[in-house]
């Protein structure tokens, strides 16, 4: 009996060992024990919560202590893959819920969570889901990306509500200040954008159009390219490019008129410099369309061709940066734990594709690029290990002590632990 208990021990601690030997590259927790639904957040030894700055003039720095609720003084933002490319894996449980990001911010910036009343200050590439609010204060602006095809931007003393955030349904409710609005014309959602007193929707895919609700109570509707239907109890009508719409009244007896829209100014420069900085970005060669995020790899990174993987992506990091380190988590209830990457980069090569170690750093494969394939997000293509409470090789200790992840390759089995897999983690690819 003891030699056979002897020997399960060594084979325990052969693989913990192995576990360990990946130390380099794996991301650690505090040891601890997490609840049974919502497990304490991983999160490595010594880690600093807060984002770094990224030293980008355009993502500006969110002092999260000045973050406030909205009757707070004094912050000024308030309201009145399972399969990416066929690696081995479990597909992840299917779910309609959409995931949006922060995807720059200007000046004081704030969200609100769907299943929370407080507000604080956003961070970049923080997901936005439906139910969240994203405000600004005065001089601030946001730009939310709802998907590969669809783009919010709020100006100042703006707040906006994500009512509906599905694959085939986006709904904004703008509740004061300034919105831009774009959409593509390979949009797979049909977009709705509500005021007080109109309901306002793109005639096709491919438009641009800016939404003001004015203190007085006024929308303004101004459309830059394309069409757009509004709506009001006392009937619809087409704003044309080119055309502005004034909405007054309450919305039981809002009434509209059609006017010439005035020349650009400033705010629809500032837009039509993003959209095109965004369509018009090299890496989207590389990756698959309904990536979001894309653009963003220009600027921060290089594309090589790699034997076996094809067009990889390798980041300008200095020597010993690793994947999924410089971030945190968060819980969102339809993901479960999500990663947010504090890089000015980290939205698409952390919910798309796979890292491999590449030289002396890093390459991110992005996964299949034809036109047919519909990619998955996921809030981490990662694998958790464990010790302490629970081993974590799924071989029936239970409980949950310390932690860490690591970043899966190409070729590693995927093990979702949001939707229907109950987030059971084990080491995966040891």
């Amino acid at each position: 009996m003891k030699k056979l208990w002897a020997g399960k021990l060594a084979i325990l601690v052969l693989a913990f060992s192995g576990a360990l030997s990946l130390s380099g590259w794996a991301q650690s927790t505090d040891d601890g024990s997490g609840p049974t639904e919502q497990p304490s957040a991983p999160m490595e030894v010594g880690q600093d919560q807060q984002p770094a700055d990224s030293g980008v003039d355009a993502q500006a720095d969110v002092d999260s202590a000045n973050a406030q609720p909205p009757d707070a003084q004094p912050s000024e933002a308030q309201p009145t893959e399972a399969q990416p490319g066929g690696p081995t894996g479990e597909a992840p449980a299917q779910t309609d819920q959409g995931v949006a990001r922060i995807s720059l911010m200007h000046g004081d910036v704030s969200t609100q969570r769907g299943d929370s009343g407080d507000w604080s200050a956003a961070t970049l590439n923080q997901p936005v889901m439906t139910g969240d609010k994203v405000s600004t204060a005065e001089g601030g602006r946001a730009e939310v990306q709802l998907d590969f095809a669809n783009t919010l931007r709020l100006g100042p003393n703006s707040t906006a509500n994500i009512a509906n955030l599905t694959h085939k349904n986006i709904q904004i409710q703008l509740s004061q200040g300034i919105l831009n609005y774009s959409v593509s014309k390979d949009s797979e959602a049909e977009p709705e954008i509500d005021t007080p007193n109109v309901s306002v929707h793109p005639s096709h895919h491919d438009d641009v159009f800016r939404i003001e609700v004015r203190p007085d109570g006024d929308t303004v509707v101004i459309v830059r390219k394309g069409e757009a239907q509004i709506a009001t109890p006392q009937g619809s009508t087409e704003v044309r490019a080119g055309d502005m719409a004034t909405i007054r009244g309450d919305a039981n007896e809002a009434q509209y008129k059609i006017a010439s829209a005035p020349d650009r100014d400033e705010w629809d420069q500032w837009n039509s410099d993003r959209d095109h900085l965004i369509q018009d970005a090299n890496s989207w060669r590389h990756t698959n369309r309904r990536y979001t995020g894309t653009h963003d790899l220009d600027a921060y990174g290089r594309w090589e061709k790699v034997q076996d993987y094809g067009d990889v992506w390798v980041p300008n990091e200095p020597d010993g940066w690793v994947p999924y380190r410089d971030g945190n988590w968060v819980w969102e209830a339809s993901y479960g734990w999500t990663w947010v990457g504090y890089e000015p980069w980290g939205w698409a090569p952390y919910h798309y594709g796979r890292w491999f170690p590449y030289g002396a750093s890093w390459a991110w494969w992005p996964g299949p690029v034809w036109a047919g394939y519909n990619p998955l997000w996921a809030p981490a293509y990662v694998s958790f290990w464990g010790w302490g409470g629970g081993f974590g090789f799924n071989v029936g200790f239970g409980g949950w002590g310390g932690f860490g992840w690591l970043p899966l390759g190409p070729c590693d089995w995927f093990h979702p632990w949001w939707g229907g897999y109950g987030g059971r983690f084990g080491v995966v690819n040891v």
